[in-house]
């Protein structure tokens, strides 16, 4: 998925797709206004992360832990 997809799922509804994604005990990324510029993994569990994905290996690298999830 690129950077690109990703703004424009932002645009379409990203919201409800996250939310979606976390019932279903997925992972989902999305962009917030409350952690600006960061593109962000949030986990079921609330794990949340700041990552970034090399576009090419398609590798999603984490470059910070923002909050912990619970076990």
């Amino acid at each position: 998925m690129t950077e690109e997809n990703l703004i424009k799922w932002e645009e379409e509804g990203m919201p409800n797709i996250v939310e979606e994604k976390l019932a279903k005990g997925q992972w989902a990324s999305y962009r917030s206004d409350e952690y600006p510029g960061k593109l962000l993994r949030e986990f079921p569990n609330g794990r949340l992360e700041s990552v970034t994905i090399d576009l090419e290996t398609e590798e999603i690298i984490v470059l910070e832990v923002l909050k912990n999830g619970r076990e």
